[in-house]
């Protein structure tokens, strides 16, 4: 179908999607350094809402059952500091109902874009944080459907031990994100700088539930072959099944393509580069999703020349039994 306009007259940014029933989107963007929300449709766009009185950035949208999860990061005086807000669907409007702050104590440093999921019974936000001097990569769970307290929040990057010296205070890490899979599963994945002579590496933690630390160890995805080049631009979508996929642009072959690996029992795949995504010019900032049967659905921007134009692909990816 052609395109439809969804944001106001200002400039937007950071747009987040979620698929609803009954041929419903709930959109959420920046525009004007505030979030607006809306429902579209096919044939009707619902009425614009706006978040908050000050600034508020970087949205991320997920369901969760008749209502919608949005966080995002709100400008707290000095700092960035990360809210969700619980929202009402009534038809092809949106109501705000109950917001707070996921990490209770005053943010002492930025808190950036943050990502969301729903699990059975409790609601996972992660995010970047700068506390300690340098980012690292936080999270949050909410057990009460009923109420918006998260508990403490809890490290998932892993600090190296021994010297730090390469890092100054410590590495970099960037652009959480994450996706439920399975029964009550879910995997965070991240760009990571820790080995500061190959640049950022995509990194990854499985979900622990009832145990002391929310998320595992730190298990680097792609593969041996990704060697010296840069991976940035995490994406993350798993199926009920249990099927799991994670996404990322890469300059192993010297362009930027996008790459995929998969879960295969407790291991990852050998990396592929995506045909038709891969090739001369750029290909980057990939964002996946895959259907009920597993399918792949893919879109990412390409630049044909290097700092050129860019346009949005997309491709779709069957299942091969």
């Amino acid at each position: 179908a052609k395109d439809v306009k969804i944001s106001g007259s200002g400039e937007a940014y950071e747009p987040s999607l979620v698929a609803l029933d009954n041929n419903r989107f709930a959109l959420a963007w920046e525009e004007d350094a505030r979030i607006h929300l809306r429902l579209v449709t096919p044939t009707e766009l619902g009425p614009v809402i706006t978040l908050g009185e000050g600034e508020t950035t970087q949205p991320s949208l997920a369901s969760d059952d008749q209502q919608l999860l949005l966080v995002y990061s709100q400008r707290d005086g000095r700092y960035g500091r990360i809210w969700m807000q619980r929202i009402a669907i009534d038809g092809h409007a949106l109501h705000l109902k109950q917001g707070c702050a996921v990490d209770a104590e005053p943010a002492r440093d930025e808190q950036l874009y943050p990502t969301v999921t729903r699990l059975a019974n409790r609601v996972i936000v992660a995010w970047e944080d700068r506390r300690p001097g340098h980012t690292i990569i936080m999270a949050a769970q909410n057990n009460d459907q009923n109420s918006c307290r998260f508990g403490p929040p809890q490290r998932i990057s892993e600090g190296l031990s021994g010297r730090r010296a390469p890092y100054g205070k410590g590495h970099g890490v960037a652009r959480v994100a994450l996706a439920q899979y399975g029964a009550g599963q879910a995997l965070a994945v991240w760009a990571d700088k820790r080995n500061f002579r190959e640049g950022y590496d995509i990194y990854a933690a499985h979900y622990q539930p009832g145990k002391k630390q929310m998320f595992g160890p730190n298990i680097r995805v792609q593969d041996s072959f990704g060697g010296v080049a840069q991976q940035w631009h995490a994406t993350v979508a798993g199926t009920p099944s249990g099927r799991l996929v994670v996404g990322w642009d890469d300059k192993r072959d010297g362009d930027a393509n996008i790459f995929l690996s998969w879960l295969e029992g407790d291991g990852w795949s050998d990396d592929i580069a995506v045909p038709g995504a891969d090739g001369t010019g750029e290909q980057n900032h990939p964002t996946i999703s895959l259907d009920r049967e597993g399918n792949l659905h893919l879109a990412w921007t390409e630049r044909t020349t290097i700092n050129g134009p860019t346009r949005v692909r997309y491709l779709f990816g069957r299942v091969i039994k």
